[in-house]
Parts: structure tokens; sequence; C-alpha cells
């Protein structure tokens, strides 16, 4: 996120308080960076992201989808076409809700 987004706003007391709030904190941030513990995924992932959501940029869930993938782990990655951030299309959260509800999630480990 700090080398991919030009918004993020040190400066904000929103990421300040659940992000980060220095930029000196940008090292401690890359190191507990999901995208950096991929390996250490133990379930199915589903990620789904809106390509318009200005929020969260797209480009955040298709780098964890590929560190995902690249790690041998079972992700399964939608992105739907004209969305922004949360579903706002009735086809996108039907897309979305039959996803979720064919996983096989008795398979889990608990």
């Amino acid at each position: 996120m700090l080398s991919d987004d030009e918004w993020y706003d040190w400066k904000s007391k929103w990421h300040e308080a659940l992000v980060g709030g220095e930029s000196g904190d940008a090292e401690r941030l890359r190191a507990s960076s999901p995208l950096r513990h991929a390996a250490n995924v133990h379930v199915p992932v589903l990620l789904g992201h809106g390509s318009d959501d200005e929020r969260v940029h797209v480009r955040q869930s298709q780098l964890m989808a590929k560190a995902l993938k690249d790690a041998g782990k079972d992700v399964t990655y939608i992105e739907f076409p004209n969305e922004i951030h949360g579903f706002t299309l009735e086809a996108s959260r039907i897309r979305w809700y039959q996803d979720v509800g064919s996983r096989h999630w008795d398979a889990l480990p608990v």
C-alpha cells in the first residue's frame, strides 16, 4: 500500500490509529504486510474486489492473489467490473454470495 498508492496519507488520524502514523513506520508496515506472509496462510482464501474501488486500489487484491498462488495456496480471486468499495451492484452481490456459498467450509481446520 505504501509503494502502490499515492493517496496514502501519513498524517491522517484514521491511518495513524489503524495502520501507522509516521513515515518512519514504513519498514514495520512492510514487514507486517499480509503480502509478505502469504506462505503462512493455511486456509482457502476468497478475494473479491471492485475494479473501480477508489478507497482500496484493486492492485492490492491482485498482488495478494498472486502472492498466495505463488506460495501454492488455495485462492480464488474475483474482480468485479464497474464495482466500487463494497458491492453496490446486485449482480456483484449475487456472484459474491454464490462463491462464498460454494466453498467447502466444513473442510477447514478448526
